[in-house]
């Protein structure tokens, strides 16, 4: 699970709180507006944490935390850490996959915001570094909004993309076709479009049970829009169980997105050190005259 909390300290310890979040093995927040010396431990879940980043005046901006069950340690590790930026490695032999799975928890400030330091720009630079060994799955907090584009390429289209694309890029062959009720493209939904073409993502929303219209994620005065994402590698798309956009609730103006996949978690047991002793026979069973029709 993702989701924008728009700070967390105040709520971490509230019961509503956790009976929402400690649903999911993984639980990814963003916008947290925590510190190092934050208390934000949640129990039963290992903790992954890059602070906030400071700010001259007024609150702090950004801050993730990622959250995993203790059940499932063995097989998760974290990679790499950034600003607004935690990478979880999870481990295909652990989980019964074909590939490790790279997930990213990641949030990208607004345009125009102080703290806007080319997000998607460094999101790209990990995920070519990182799919070379593994596939790639992203959620959070983007402040993109991708409107209609499509985010694949059809065969009518490949000879036009093949100066900006890889010609390696395997097209798909039966694209499941993105619904949604956010119509407005801006500079971020662009370019998240291109990093997903050139990477061969495919963005979650609106392609689902649980989401099957593409719902908006965030709510404002201003109006309603669809910036929180689920978005993976194209070759994974059939491991996937379902991706959900749920109601908005009190703690928070955006939604969580949910996301379960379908895995065959296979931990590691010690040695069996059981001794197993042989029972020797003290007598012969007996021979009666419908034995054979018995044992036939």
């Amino acid at each position: 699970m993702s989701w924008n909390v728009n700070g967390l300290k105040n709520i971490v310890n509230e019961q509503g709180f956790l009976n929402t979040v400690k649903k999911y093995d993984i639980i990814g927040l963003c916008e947290t507006w925590t510190t190092n010396t934050s208390e934000i431990d949640i129990k039963g879940y290992k903790k992954f944490h890059v602070p906030s980043i400071s700010k001259k005046r007024g609150r702090k901006s950004g801050g993730i935390v990622v959250y995993v069950n203790n059940n499932l340690c063995k097989g998760i590790t974290c990679t790499k850490k950034d600003n607004n930026l935690i990478w979880m490695k999870l481990h295909s032999s652990y989980f019964g996959w074909r590939d490790d799975i790279h997930l990213a928890v990641v949030y990208c400030p607004p345009k125009g915001s102080p703290h806007n330091d080319d997000q998607l720009e460094n999101l790209q630079h990990n995920i070519t570094e990182l799919s070379k060994n593994s596939k790639i799955l992203i959620m959070g907090d983007l402040n993109a909004r991708v409107g209609e584009m499509s985010d694949y390429i059809t065969n009518d289209e490949i000879d036009n993309h093949v100066s900006i694309y890889t010609e390696q890029y395997s097209i798909d062959e039966i694209p499941r076709k993105r619904q949604t009720c956010d119509l407005t493209i801006n500079e971020f939904g662009k370019q998240l479009i291109d990093i997903n073409i050139c990477n061969q993502l495919r963005i979650l929303n609106g392609r689902f049970l649980g989401d099957s219209m593409g719902r908006y994620t965030f709510y404002s005065h201003n109006g309603a829009s669809t910036i929180d994402y689920g978005i993976c590698h194209n070759s994974i798309i059939q491991d996937i169980n379902y991706f959900s956009v749920l109601p908005l609730t009190e703690y928070s103006d955006h939604c969580q997105i949910v996301l379960s996949f379908k895995c065959d978690i296979r931990p590691k047991h010690k040695e069996r050190t059981t001794q197993y002793k042989t029972i020797p026979v003290t007598s012969t069973p007996k021979w009666h005259n419908n034995s054979k029709d018995i044992y036939s």
